[in-house]
Formats: structure tokens, sequence, C-alpha cells
């Protein structure tokens, strides 16, 4: 049957481009089901201002009447490298299909005088990124991709080559506060003027959420896909996620000067409760994830950040000392990592003292366009 690519026009063929992944992975007990409407505001240049510094083109495969896969592709304004993007990719087990959609994708980044494309990864780097390449048998979680095992075959017969990957760690929540993990959090407090800020209500948290945002554009500006957070972004962001937000998960360090110089964010586990919520808040998705946050077992490491000035000096201990006690009083016995850069050693280190498995890797590839 012919196979045709469309380029996506109208809210209708949003919609089916949102939900063609609930099609794809019908039956999967792995791939989290984003909330629908969630989605479709992220992909809404009305609604997100990454629009403001940014475009995308989105395109849907057909077989006949049947959506055989999707695809994004996006370009930063004033984008120095040159480097174009797609993401949203997800198709059947199918090479022709699969080229068909990557080539849509480049096309259009090559008619902006793009020289690269790389993918999948989304619009900045608090997006989903990354193909799944080890870790089909694991739950995904909220903020990460889920993709069948044939991706990566699929991307390397197009013509991609590899070239970021990310590895994701889960760690033992101990029934106590390590001792010598207390003692060392007074030593590095002490010695670097630095104190704990109790975060008691969400309200105490929020109140640092501008300074967050700052602290996170510094921290890393360095790393990969790094773009920008503004301040309408942030904005966006912290709407996004205030319904998840748990003061007891979270961990906000100052010096003496009350000066923010390094934080944690965590959030309940939402990865069970968005697959019985199956895309949905209604009739029951609202009460799914009411009760994730109230009772949960995992919770999800969403950020770190620490000043560069106090970087290499312990301050880590600081944040994972506070969040302990908040994840042990909530009865949180597993913490999922975040995707870290795989040579990213420094946080990794991190986990070198608690009982931690790898048990994801994630890859993004790249391609000249000629």
């Amino acid at each position: 049957m012919r196979l045709a690519i469309k380029e996506i026009s109208g809210k209708k063929m949003m919609r089916r481009f949102v939900k063609f992944p609930f099609d794809l992975y019908s039956g999967n007990k792995y791939w989290i089901p984003p909330l629908i409407h969630m989605e479709l505001r992220e992909l809404d240049p009305k609604v997100n201002p990454i629009f403001e510094q940014a475009e995308a083109a989105f395109f849907l495969a057909y077989r006949g009447d049947k959506i055989v896969g999707r695809i994004a592709a996006m370009a930063h304004l004033g984008d120095t490298d040159r480097k174009g993007r797609f993401g949203w990719f997800d198709v059947i087990d199918d090479q022709d299909v699969a080229q068909e959609l990557l080539f849509s994708a480049e096309e259009w980044l090559k008619n902006k005088n793009f020289e690269y494309v790389e993918g999948p990864v989304g619009f900045t780097n608090l997006d989903k990124a990354g193909c799944l390449i080890d870790g089909f048998d694991q739950l995904g979680n909220i903020t990460t991709i889920y993709n069948y095992p044939y991706y990566q075959k699929l991307l390397l017969g197009a013509g991609y080559e590899p070239y970021t990957d990310w590895l994701e760690f889960r760690i033992s929540v101990p029934k106590n506060t390590p001792d010598r993990l207390h003692r060392f959090s007074e030593l590095v407090s002490k010695r670097l003027g630095l104190k704990i800020i109790p975060t008691k209500t969400n309200e105490d948290v929020i109140k640092y959420a501008d300074a967050i945002f700052e602290l996170l554009n510094k921290t890393h500006q360095n790393l990969h896909g790094f773009v920008a957070v503004s301040p309408r972004m942030a904005k966006y962001y912290q709407k996004r996620f205030a319904s998840f937000l748990q003061a007891d998960y979270t961990s906000i360090i100052v010096d003496e000067r009350d000066k923010l110089v390094a934080f944690g964010l965590s959030i309940p586990s939402m990865s069970r409760a968005f697959r019985k919520a199956n895309g949905r808040l209604l009739p029951l998705g609202w009460w799914h994830i009411r009760q994730a946050i109230k009772n949960n077992d995992t919770a999800d490491l969403m950020l770190i950040g620490v000043d560069p000035i106090y970087q290499k000096k312990g301050v880590p201990a600081l944040i994972f000392f506070d969040f302990s006690k908040g994840l042990i009083k909530r009865g949180i016995r597993w913490l999922e990592s975040n995707p870290e850069l795989a040579d990213n050693k420094d946080v990794q280190m991190l986990w070198g003292k608690y009982e931690h498995v790898q048990h994801k890797q994630r890859r993004s590839f790249i391609k000249t366009l000629t």
C-alpha cells in the first residue's frame, strides 16, 4: 500500500500526532502514556514560549488511512552550530517508513540551511531526549522516552551515527539517614558557610523558583544540548510541574547571604498513575495521580544544580542528606535518576556510596545533511 508523508496542519491532525503512540505501544507495560492535554500544550506555539526562539514542523506517515509513524523537526532561531533537531519520533518496524519520515525532517532543516541533525531530542535539554538502547524491560517515567528495541536499527539504517549517550540509575534509599552522611554534611556546611533551608510547604520551594532557573542556566550551560531557560519558559515549566511538586522531595541550599548555591528537585513517581490515567485526567486520571503523590515507594530525580564555585567541595552530600530525610519520611524506597551524560563521572560518583544499579541507557544520533 502506498506510503504518504503529510505535514501537520490544524488541531485535528496534531491530536492524531499526539495519540499515535497510544496505538503503537498498546499493551506494552513499560511505556508511559503522556497526558494528552499536556502534550498538546507543549506543541502549541500559542502556549509554549520555546516557540519564541524556535520553530518546528510535524509530520505523520500514512499507509492508506492508517498512521504508521510520526516525527518533529526543530530549528532554534539564530543557532550558530547549524545543528537541527528531530524528536517525537515513533514508527512501526519498517525501514522505508522510518527513512521517509527522517527524510522529511531532514529536508525541512536543509531548507533552513542546517548542516547537521541530531535526535531524538526535544527543544531544550529539559525535554525528553535519547533513543532507549538498553532497559526495555524497565518501567519508563514521565520525563523520558520509551521506544522499542528496533529504533536504533532503523536510525543506523537511515545513515545516522551514534552521538551522545545517557545513563540512568535506580538508587536504594536507606531506611535511616546514615550517620556518616549526617557528619559529613555538618562538616561541609560549617566549612563552606552553607545552610539547608527547611521546605515544609510547596510555597517554601516556589519562592526560590526564579533563583533555581537562574542557577540551572549557570550550571548547565556547558552541557550537551543546552538551551538557556528564559523567564517565560521558567514560568511555563513551573506551571507544568507544579501539581507534582512536594516539599519533602526537594532540597534548597543557600550561603551566608541567603543566596541559592545548590538545589535538588524530585517528585513522586507518576509512572504507574499515568499508565492508569492512559492519557486523560477524567474520569479517574486525576485520582490516580493524587494517590501517587500521597502513597508511593519511588521518587524520580528531576534536577540537581550546584553553583560552579561550590562544585567538587562535597555540596551534593548536603543535598542527599536533606533529600534522605524527606524521602524516608514519605516511605520512599527507590530513587530513579534522570538521564545523565555517560561521560559525567562527577554525577555518577554521587551514587557510589549507595546501593544502586545502572538499568537504562539511551543515545542520540547525528547525520550530516548534504
